[in-house]
């Protein structure tokens, strides 16, 4: 695949100079065609996680899903918008967009919604009165915004 072909320093520059890119593109846009805008919004977030950037991602896809009409191609972006929030342990939105798409009337999308929503790892059950716990010394994950220059 042309993603296992780029590896090591040769990788991580044409990333730089992708997201570059699609960086100046999603800029460019803001003014003009509402759907290439979410392309290249999407583009950049499929770029940041490739970086392993998926904070920074999450934003871009759910931004670019929501400006796209064709429901099939925000079918497809909210897979890879599943994918980016399974790293990011983002279980509840990822439940939720697993169950939207799991109603796609594309079969492969639902199947495959279908079958990730039967992977997703259960909830702890609750015992009657558990006792208090004491605050968790590790710090709440934020999810971090790319910041998009200002024309």
């Amino acid at each position: 695949s042309t993603y296992g072909s780029f590896q090591g320093d040769h990788r991580v520059e044409v990333l730089a100079m992708a997201e570059q890119l699609l960086l100046r593109a999603v800029t460019g846009t803001k003014r003009g065609d509402s759907e290439l805008h979410a392309l290249c919004k999407f583009e950049l977030a499929n770029v940041l996680t490739f970086q392993g950037r998926c904070e920074q991602a999450a934003p871009l896809y759910r931004e670019s899903i929501q400006s796209t009409k064709d429901v099939s191609t925000r079918q497809l972006r909210g897979q890879r918008l599943v994918d980016c929030l399974r790293t990011l342990g983002e279980l509840d939105e990822m439940q939720k967009v697993l169950q939207d798409l799991a109603r796609s009337t594309d079969e492969n999308i639902k199947n495959k919604a279908a079958s990730d929503l039967q992977q997703m790892p259960r909830p702890e059950k609750k015992t009657k009165a558990a006792a208090p716990t004491a605050p968790s010394s590790t710090p709440e994950k934020k999810t971090q915004k790319y910041i998009l220059p200002r024309d």
